[in-house]
């Protein structure tokens, strides 16, 4: 194979508008096809559709009905590795490894003079290498043999076999079976190894070999094996100048002038060898740096969401406390800040499930209006600290109950609000809910700014992560200019979608668009039980509930003691694990709170004692609440495994709790509870 045209698939591209569906069915049509260009009208490529991420992307929550009808244009990957036709295997290996691996690996377009050719894959193009190194060492092999035969025929045929020998450009030499000295090189042995042809005359083959590998060579000799079939195929020969290269070599038996030889064809595959080690390398190095940031983020995450829980779990008290109007908008506002910043937190851990489509979205009733006056509240401070007018502005027909994740809207309007006020220094911010579509009943939700804005030819990388509008913006004002791409995921993910609008200097409006049914015909929101709630069932008991709280961590501890002396319950608190289960021992509780990263007895450890002694003496089981900011899906399924039966992520709520509390007195455990 001389070239990459001779390795392009030449599939059938598609055009960017193409629907999802049409690629769907092209990868069932096509098993083999790991991968489909996009091309313009012109055959130029625009882009390159993977089949496993394009799997992933239909296998998230609402995947099929977001992109089996929409262009493909939306989910391909618009920065594919384009190259030219007559470039040769190896020379793409060489020229990506360094730079851009990882775009290797998911596949390649071939074109010629910039026009569309075909397409390959990093699996084709290592097979084909490796074709492509036996099947000329084995060309190589089968020429000797004919060689030998024109010198055994004819006398004739000897110049011929030599120039053949000679040119060949695989590195060939002649050594005697017995001295092991060599008889004779051609030009590529020459060059290969760098010593001059009158040096390599009579030099022993041991002379090229590393000396750690000499005796397993004479063994073979010794035993009459063909060297390239011992359990060594690869050797590590020495140049003349002291580089050590690595050798296939592919040998037979012959005779040189009258005496018994060894005819070989030394194939040099350090670059492909080099190759495959950068290539493995590269992907050890990449898993390694992932598993490093997600055991960063979950530690990270696990420290920031103890004293959140603070904050918000107190704040739920408080607002629970007679307060004046002023003050219970200041709680309010606490509340929803702490409440903001806990889904952004989330939202970091779960960047690579943005990435790869699994990010959940949880249609649920809210007041679209309402929401938005929340989110706008939230920088009243900020704006009236800079003199900038904060607006709202609500279209009427916007008044009303709709279905979609209330969260992720509002994390969305949050974000944009942030920006519009951190980059206006005068001014006004204006965010305005309108109907879009009454029929369709979509909204458009748009903030308006009269800040920096930004150059429309930004606008695409505008949305990309960790980019601003230029490198000056970022110095000035700071931020990680993650929040533009993350809300622009979620708007896709909620089957809408989010766009920008600019004048530099002079601002920018950004709508996001979104399908939001009426909740007329919805489930209503489920509602956290009374207070009372809890005493009746503990009233119903003949007293009041008792529960065990085990947690390390004095706050948490509080801010339950805070909850639940609402609740008219006799709360024990402890420290770890092995008090949890000394103090289990020797008292009956009707509920256990239980946190999972604690000294001396971890969570885990001491609900499977708890349940190992109910079972050993016979006694009834009682319900076990794990609260704890290990809220990862492996988290859930461990402690399910260990014998919970109910999970609320930290940092928790009055209401959570609460309701968690009344569930598992009710008989009711759910391995969900906010989860």
């Amino acid at each position: 194979m001389h070239s990459l045209f001779d390795l392009a698939e030449q599939s059938e591209p598609v055009s960017p508008d193409t629907p999802g569906q049409t690629v769907f069915d092209r990868f069932n049509a096509e098993p083999d096809a790991m991968v489909l260009a996009v091309v313009d009208e012109n055959d130029i490529p625009v882009g390159l559709v993977e089949r496993n991420a394009f799997a992933l992307k239909l296998g998230s929550q609402y995947g099929r009905s977001l992109y089996m009808a929409r262009p493909i244009s939306l989910v391909m990957n618009d920065q594919p590795l384009v190259v030219e036709g007559a470039a040769s295997p190896a020379e793409l290996i060489r020229d990506t490894l360094s730079s851009r691996a990882a775009d290797l690996l998911k596949g390649f377009i071939v074109v010629h003079e910039g026009r569309y050719v075909g397409v390959g894959s990093a699996l084709g193009l290592l097979q084909a290498s490796n074709a492509d190194n036996h099947r000329h060492a084995a060309e190589m092999t089968e020429l000797a043999r004919e060689l030998e035969t024109a010198k055994v025929e004819a006398q004739a045929k000897e110049e011929s076999y030599r120039l053949l020998f000679r040119e060949n450009p695989v590195a060939m030499c002649v050594w005697d079976s017995e001295t092991l000295g060599l008889l004779a090189v051609n030009d590529a042995a020459v060059q290969q190894y760098g010593y001059a042809a009158d040096q390599v005359i009579g030099m022993s083959v041991l002379n090229v070999l590393e000396p750690e590998q000499h005796d397993a060579f004479l063994r073979l000799k010794d035993a009459q094996i063909d060297p390239a079939r011992g359990e060594q195929s690869t050797w590590r020969h020495r140049r003349a100048d002291g580089e050590v290269i690595e050798v296939e070599p592919y040998t037979r038996r012959t005779t040189y002038e009258g005496r018994p030889a060894r005819l070989a064809a030394m194939v040099d595959v350090t670059a492909r060898k080099r190759s495959a080690e950068l290539l493995a390398h590269a992907r050890d190095a990449a898993e390694t740096a992932n598993r490093a940031k997600s055991e960063f983020l979950a530690n990270m995450s696990h420290e920031i969401r103890t004293p959140l829980n603070g904050v918000l779990g107190v704040t739920g008290v408080l607002a629970r406390t007679t307060l004046d109007p002023r003050q219970s908008e200041m709680v309010s506002i606490i509340e929803n800040s702490t409440i903001a910043l806990n889904h952004l937190l989330s939202d970091i851990l779960d960047i690579a499930r943005v990435e790869s489509g699994r990010l959940t979205i949880t249609p649920e009733p809210f007041g679209l209006a309402d929401l938005a006056r929340e989110a706008a509240a939230l920088f009243v401070s900020a704006a009236h600290e800079k003199q900038v007018e904060l607006r709202i502005e609500i279209d009427p027909a916007a008044e009303r109950q709709v279905v979609g994740d209330a969260v992720r809207t509002k994390q969305i309007l949050i974000n944009l609000l942030s920006n519009a006020v951190k980059f206006t220094a005068r001014g006004a911010v204006a965010l305005r809910v309108e109907v879009e579509n009454a029929a369709e009943r979509t909204y458009s939700l748009s903030v308006h700014d009269t800040g920096v804005g930004f150059e429309p030819s930004r606008k695409n990388a505008l949305f990309g992560r960790f980019v601003q509008a230029d490198g000056s913006i970022t110095r000035r004002y700071g931020g990680s200019g993650l929040g533009l791409a993350i809300s622009r995921d979620l708007a896709e993910l909620m089957g809408g979608g989010l766009d920008a609008e600019s004048v530099p200097g002079e601002g920018a409006v950004f709508t996001l668009v979104l399908p939001l049914p009426d909740a007329e015909h919805a489930a209503p929101r489920a509602q956290a039980p009374e207070l009372a709630h809890i005493a009746a069932s503990a009233a119903a008991e003949e007293g009041a509930a008792r529960i065990l709280l085990a947690d390390d961590h004095a706050t948490n501890r509080r801010v339950v003691e805070l909850i639940m002396d609402q609740a008219g319950v006799e709360l024990t608190c402890v420290e770890n694990g092995l008090e949890a289960f000394e103090a289990f021992k020797v008292e009956r509780y009707d509920l256990v709170l239980m946190d999972l990263q604690m000294p001396v007895m971890d969570g885990l450890s001491a609900i499977a004692a708890i349940r190992g002694h109910e079972t050993q003496d016979g006694l009834s089981r009682t319900p076990i609440l794990v609260l704890s900011a290990n809220a990862m899906p492996e988290h859930l399924r461990a402690c399910a495994e260990a014998g919970a039966d109910g999970h609320i992520a930290k940092p928790i709520t009055a209401g959570d709790l609460l309701a968690g509390v009344a569930n598992m007195l009710d008989g009711a455990p759910d391995m969900g509870v906010a989860a």
